[in-house]
């Protein structure tokens, strides 16, 4: 091998565990997402094709994107893993970033934003749907349904053993106009579209 080809650069790595109760995808990514809070760098999540790290669950995996860079990979530890780790079984979920991307990430300016005069309208849906089908996935698709949904965001998450390849996901989203009160008929018809989006990628309505 040429030495002069080899790259030498500086991750972070970490581990979360839980052995007594029910550590998910979605809560260690939540964990994740604090840090990301604190260094006001906004990353997507997308699904992880190559799957580079062997211990890791396929389908509870994801890359960490930044301005289309991957700036780090995290998701659950297989159970055939877990079990080679901790005879009293338990879940864990396992992060390696970019230390050199994100020690050098510089984040833009923060500029306040007034606080919103009208009220806004919240609602929630729980749906079941393919596992294949990311959490962000949904909730990008649901902010495009209309410029009146302002934020969405995963509440709960969880799967059964009988529903094989599907899991259940509880999404709270907001709906506001900046210039006036949102009168019901208004709320209802972007609330039907959201259905009628959910149920058109596949989804069922809990």
């Amino acid at each position: 091998m040429d030495s002069r080809n080899i790259v030498e650069k500086k991750s972070v790595s970490g581990i979360f565990f839980e052995q007594n109760t029910a550590l998910d995808f979605y809560e260690g990514k939540n964990f994740l997402l604090h840090l990301f809070k604190e260094l006001q760098c906004e990353v997507l999540w997308q699904r992880n094709d190559k799957h580079q790290f062997p211990w890791l669950s396929l389908h509870q995996s994801a890359k960490i994107m930044h301005n289309d860079v991957c700036v780090g990979v995290a998701g659950m530890v297989q159970d055939n893993v877990m079990n080679m780790l901790s005879a009293a079984g338990g879940a864990a979920f396992m992060f390696e970033l970019d230390a050199d991307y994100l020690s050098n990430y510089k984040h833009p300016v923060v500029r306040f934003t007034p606080l919103p005069k009208y009220p806004a309208v919240y609602r929630d849906v729980s749906v079941i749907l393919s596992i294949s089908i990311t959490a962000d996935a949904v909730i990008d698709m649901i902010k495009g349904v209309d410029t009146l949904i302002r934020s969405v965001t995963l509440i709960d998450f969880f799967t059964k053993e009988e529903w094989k390849d599907e899991k259940s996901l509880t999404l709270h989203i907001e709906i506001r106009d900046d210039n006036k009160t949102l009168e019901h008929d208004e709320v209802e018809h972007v609330w039907q579209r959201v259905i009628a989006a959910l149920q058109q990628c596949g989804a069922r309505i809990r």
